[in-house]
């Protein structure tokens, strides 16, 4: 038996490596990893000033020391090479998979304690596999910025299996120690594994059997024992989760509830639940953004389409909770596993994120797992020999094209042109996409093609105003300075004290020989801004154009009296 267990092992370990080497070629993309890493100095090296920055920073929203200690661990290995960040994240994905396949052996030989041992391997080889070569897995390993979903994934399944070993009451103590060190590292890698908890409780009611099924009996004795055992689990849990939130709200990244409320929020959640649910089955059209465009309300279509899917799949199985436990625990554990990525804590302009599903996902990989390991078990006169082959055919070749999938998938996070032209092929109408696509094309001097997506962004949301600003600045790279004003004037009267759009409208209008233009346009923005010194520069320029010689004398004498302020040492105190 240890045998097919190394044996399993390897292939998975093979199978995830294989797949995902072409993210190997991929390099950093101008999609947080220009923020996080490229121009971030402070995570480079594993000194005690790196360290003592990991540990107390909450870069945009998140704290995950971990995941930074491995990230500066790259840097002294690789310096800022992306292939070395892209081989470490591709090898704790093919790490975290055959740590999956030790927890789906345990939990497959609970829940089917007379099937063989060959088809209990079988079956933890499978889910194993569906986890790793799985399409959705592609956004975490191929994205350096999501290293934190392999770390966390990984730590997150070694406390499962430490808590499963501890669970069969063979040395409980190093076992339970070794299962709440490892989920303090999954914390510090990403929040999202504040489930734990919950997840654990759901494998004692099944397959594990340390608590009864029905509710009622969860209050006796021995129940009492299991659920009081949860509590340096929860302890975790509730201050990882609290220390988040407080983070993301000082960092203003969550979503409030005036904009959101419960009901949005509810509708939210069915439709991370519905969606996530469909790609697992049809990994198609995927997307870094899935934009969140339309009102969140129970008139759309998609949303109420969801809820209803939602309430009907958990009404089955419900109904079918004692003939069919294993789809009842997979259910309940795959939302539980969404909570802290559903919506009901809503962060960003996105719908829904691929990345959301890498520990998700591992519901549905142990049920293909168990579906594999019963049909494996099955007796002969049940089932023949040829139909044995067409079925461990149609296995290995749904394996191989999850597998195809997953490698084209994970080529799309190439560089950031690739990623955008897929974003804006995959939806058309992706606002940020097309932003996103032309801040790219324009800062690689393809302006033209960049005027088009920009246009496209600002048609079809007119009140961007980040991206006719774009639009403004590439349409006067190309000569079309008239329709560049047009973008200004708009921008500044929606929002009236963006002094750069201020000074640009300024010198577009200077170099049309307007200068009158030019000034009423800066003299509110500098008597709203005194010490804008470059602002200032430009009126002095605009005043003098317009024979205005002792004004712009007067903004000049301005402008030094700033300068030498700033140059001016500060007093001691």
């Amino acid at each position: 038996m240890k045998g097919r267990h190394v044996a399993g092992a390897l292939i998975v370990a093979a199978a995830a490596l294989v797949v995902f080497a072409p993210a190997i070629r991929n390099g950093f993309v101008d999609w947080d990893d220009n923020l996080l890493l490229v121009g971030n100095l402070h995570y480079r090296g594993l000194g005690w000033t790196q360290i003592r920055w990991m540990f107390t920073t909450a870069l945009m929203g998140h704290w995950t020391p971990i995941a930074w200690l491995t990230l500066g661990a790259d840097y002294v290995l690789w310096g800022m090479k992306p292939a070395g960040y892209h081989a470490t994240s591709v090898v704790l994905h093919a790490a975290t998979a055959v740590v999956f396949f030790g927890v789906a052996s345990v939990l497959l030989a609970r829940a089917m304690p007379a099937a063989t041992s060959a088809a209990r391997v079988g079956g933890a080889v499978v889910a194993a596999l569906v986890f790793a070569l799985h399409p959705l897995r592609a956004e975490s390993v191929a994205w350096v910025t999501e290293r934190r979903d392999v770390v966390s994934g990984l730590f997150y399944l070694v406390s499962v299996f430490a808590y499963l070993r501890m669970a069969e009451g063979r040395r409980r103590w190093p076992w339970l120690a070794a299962s709440l060190a490892a989920y303090a590292l999954a914390l510090g890698s990403k929040v999202v594994t504040v489930t734990l908890p919950l997840v654990l409780v759901i494998l004692d009611v099944y397959p594990l059997r340390r608590l009864p099924a029905s509710p009622r009996a969860w209050l006796t004795a021995a129940a009492r024992r299991v659920w009081l055992e949860k509590l340096p689990w929860a302890v975790l849990a509730l201050a990882a989760g609290g220390g988040s939130s407080l983070a993301m709200l000082h960092a203003g990244y969550l979503t409030s509830v005036d904009s959101q409320g419960p009901a949005a929020r509810l509708l939210l959640a069915a439709h991370s639940a519905a969606f996530y649910l469909w790609k697992t089955l049809m990994p198609t059209g995927l997307s870094p953004e899935y934009e969140l465009r339309e009102a969140i309300h129970w008139s759309e279509p998609r949303f109420a389409a969801a809820l209803a899917a939602v309430i009907v799949m958990s009404a089955a199985v419900w109904m079918l909770r004692r003939r069919w436990p294993s789809g009842a625990a997979g259910w309940v554990g795959y939302l539980v596993l969404l909570i802290p990525v559903s919506g009901l804590v809503h962060t960003g302009h996105h719908l829904v994120a691929d990345r959301y599903t890498y520990l998700a996902s591992l519901p549905w990989a142990l049920l293909a797992g168990g579906g594999v390991a019963s049909l494996t078990a099955m007796r002969s006169e049940r089932l023949g020999t040829r139909v044995r082959k067409l079925a461990a055919g149609a296995i290995v070749l749904g394996l191989a094209g999850l597998g195809v999938l997953a490698s084209v998938q994970a080529t799309v996070w190439r560089d950031t042109e690739t990623l955008w032209r897929h974003a804006v092929d995959v939806d058309p109408d992706c606002i940020l996409c097309h932003n996103q696509l032309g801040a790219e094309l324009g800062n690689r001097g393809l302006l033209g093609p960049a005027v088009a997506h920009f246009e496209r962004a600002v048609a079809l949301r007119p009140d961007a105003i980040g991206t006719r600003t774009n639009l403004a600045l590439a349409l006067a790279g190309v000569g079309r300075v008239d329709d560049a004003i047009a973008q200004w004037r708009i921008v500044l009267e929606r929002r009236p004290d963006d002094l750069e759009s201020a000074m640009r409208l300024a010198i577009a209008l200077l170099r049309q020989s307007r200068p009158a233009e030019a000034v009423a346009t800066l003299e509110p923005v500098v008597r709203a801004t005194p010490d804008a010194s470059a602002a200032r520069a430009i009126l002095a320029q605009a005043y003098r154009a317009s024979g205005r010689p002792a004004a712009a004398d007067e903004q000049i004498e301005a402008v030094r009296r700033l300068e030498a302020s700033r140059a001016r040492p500060a007093p001691r105190q």
